[in-house]
Formats: C-alpha cells, structure tokens, sequence
C-alpha cells in the first residue's frame, strides 16, 4: 500500500509544506495518478519558488519540501485532493495522512 503525507510545519521560526509520497503500488492506475500528482508538484515548485523548494526523487520515493506562502499553499492542496481522490476509489491501494485541510 502506498502512504502520502501532505503537511503544513511551524516551527523554530520555520513555515514549511511537506509532502512525501511513499509508493510501491499494485494497481497501475494508482501508481499513475500518484507519479503524474507528485511530478506537477515538484514541477510547480521548482519553477515558481526555487530559491525556497526542494526535492527529492527516487524510485518509489518523493519528498517535497517548500517555504510556505499562499501559492504554495494551493498547490500543495491541489496535489492533496488529487491524492484522496486516488484514496476514494482505491482505498486499498492508498492511504492519505494531511494537516493542512481546515477540520
């Protein structure tokens, strides 16, 4: 099963979106919806806010990390809703840990 954590850090003077995406998934269509997610984030990041973005990209593995700001709040909220709606309709390929989403 695959598990994706989308996350909004505060602290030590720091703002930070986090997403990681943990994936070895069965189902195809899963394993696409999720690269095809997590390459547009990394894509958006590093063409919008370089300077204050990272990632990392390995076989299974994504992790981004990016200062907070309006923008980037919207896009990583973008790549969260596409992530639960993979998790709606397979929820047995997928699990969605988030905080950022008002509760």
């Amino acid at each position: 099963m695959t598990e994706a954590m989308v996350k909004r850090v505060t602290e030590d003077k720091k703002d930070l979106l986090i997403y990681e995406c943990m994936y070895h998934a069965d189902d195809e269509i899963v394993c696409a919806g999720i690269s095809a997610i997590s390459f547009a984030l990394v894509n958006y990041v590093s063409v919008t806010c370089p300077e204050n973005a990272r990632s990392r990209i390995k076989p299974g593995h994504v992790s981004i990390t990016a200062k907070y700001t309006k923008n980037t709040e919207e896009a990583f909220k973008v790549a969260l809703f596409g992530l639960l709606a993979i998790e709606m309709s397979h929820p047995t390929g997928i699990k969605v840990y988030e905080n950022i989403l008002p509760q």
